[in-house]
C-alpha cells in the first residue's frame, strides 16, 4: 500500500496445495505434540482460516480425520469463516480459529499418546570415529521421539534420569568404564554434568592412542682439534 503497510489478498487454497503442505508435517502418529507445533507454523505462515486448516488437517491426518475432527467446524459461531487472528503483543492465534484448532490438537494428542519405542533405542550405540557430543545429539533426538517421555531438566525426574542412563549405555564402552571409575555422581548428575566427563575420558582416552614420539639416542659431539702444521 502507500503507506508502507502489508496488505494481505485471499487467494483460496487448493485441496492439492494442502496436500504438498501435509507432507512437512510431522505425522501425527509419531509425535502428536510436534505435529500440533508444524502445524501452528503452517498456520502462521500461510495466514490460514478455519477452512483451509480443515484441509491441511484432513490431508494430514487421514484415514485418522474422524478420530480426531470432534466439534471442529472450521467457523464462527454465527456461521461465517474463522478467521486469521492473532494477538499483536504475542503474535499468537486468537479468536474462533484458536478456539477450533485447539478442538483438533486436544483430540490428536489424547488419540494418538506417544507409545514407547525402546527397541529403537536399544541399537543407537555411539560410531567408533563418533565424538561423544555428536552422538549425544543423534541419540536424544531419536530418545526425544521414542521414549515418551515429555524433555524438562528437573535432574530427578524420569526425563533426565532415564536419559542419562542410556547415554552411558550407548557411549563406547572404554568411556562409560572410565566415567564410572573417576565420576562418582555418574548415577544422579544432570545431562550436562555426565557430557562434561564424557569429554573427559575421551580426550584421555584420545592422548593415550596418540604415537609416542621416538626416543632420542644417545648424542655424541666431535670437537675439532687444531693440530700445528709449521715446521720447525
Amino acid at each position: 500500500t502507500n503507506d508502507g503497510s502489508q496488505q494481505y489478498v485471499f487467494r483460496p487454497w487448493t485441496l492439492e496445495e494442502a496436500r504438498e503442505i501435509a507432507k512437512q508435517v510431522t505425522p501425527h502418529t509419531d509425535d502428536p505434540d510436534k505435529w500440533v507445533l508444524d502445524m501452528l507454523e503452517v498456520i502462521h505462515s500461510y495466514r490460514l482460516n478455519g477452512h483451509e486448516l480443515g484441509q491441511l488437517a484432513q490431508a494430514s491426518l487421514q484415514k485418522h480425520w474422524h478420530r480426531v475432527r470432534g466439534q471442529y467446524t472450521g467457523r464462527r459461531p454465527n456461521g461465517a469463516v474463522a478467521l486469521y487472528e492473532t494477538d499483536q503483543a504475542t503474535g499468537d492465534l486468537t479468536g474462533d480459529l484458536k478456539i477450533q484448532f485447539d478442538i483438533l490438537a486436544t483430540n490428536v494428542k489424547q488419540n494418538f499418546k506417544k507409545i514407547p519405542k525402546l527397541t529403537q533405542l536399544s541399537s543407537i550405540r555411539q560410531k567408533p570415529d563418533e565424538s561423544v557430543d555428536d552422538f549425544r545429539s543423534r541419540y536424544q533426538t531419536q530418545f526425544n521421539i521414542h521414549s515418551a517421555i515429555p524433555p524438562d531438566n528437573n535432574v530427578d525426574g524420569a526425563y533426565v534420569r532415564y536419559l542419562c542412563s542410556e547415554l552411558l549405555k550407548g557411549f563406547r564402552p572404554e568411556i562409560t568404564a572410565r566415567i564410572k571409575e573417576h565420576f562418582i555422581y555418574w548415577e544422579s548428575c544432570t545431562v550436562e554434568d555426565l557430557m562434561i566427563n564424557a569429554r573427559h575420558a575421551e580426550q584421555v582416552i584420545q592422548d593415550k592412542h596418540k604415537p609416542k614420539a621416538p626416543k632420542a639416542g644417545p648424542q655424541i659431539f666431535l670437537e675439532e682439534t687444531e693440530t700445528d702444521s709449521t715446521e720447525e
